[in-house]
């Protein structure tokens, strides 16, 4: 074994080449390590500030679909209303319509001339 000095490497060469290694290998473990551990930390603390803001959303969300589903009941009973006073009415206005149809509108503007005659001689009268 006729190896030279430069070409094999002595026991405490390769130790403190191991060390070296591994001391690197912990300083990278332990940037991951603390990477890590910001990130849960930036994870939680958005976990904090956005989840109450989710849940007044969706209180907000219930709260308006609560007052649309009163407002469309509002609606429902203003149309049978609506419905209801259009059904009665209708009869009274039939009724009416047909009184009118009833008049016999040359009598009418007859005694309305008569009673033109007889009003003016009297406002003359009092002037």
């Amino acid at each position: 074994m006729d190896q030279t000095y430069t070409e094999t490497r002595t026991a405490e060469e390769l130790l403190a080449e191991l060390l070296t290694s591994q001391k690197r290998t912990e300083r990278r473990s332990l940037i991951r390590m603390i990477a890590g551990l910001l990130l849960l930390a930036a994870f939680i603390a958005a976990a904090f500030i956005i989840v109450p803001h989710v849940i007044g959303l969706i209180d907000n969300v219930q709260t308006s679909l609560s007052e649309m589903n009163d407002t469309v009941n509002e609606a429902k009973e203003l149309i049978r209303n609506a419905n209801t006073m259009i059904t009665e009415n209708s009869e009274t206005i039939g009724e009416a319509v047909k009184k009118l149809n009833e008049i016999d509108f040359k009598k009418l503007n007859d005694a309305i001339s008569a009673l033109n005659d007889v009003v003016t001689p009297l406002a003359n009268l009092f002037r």
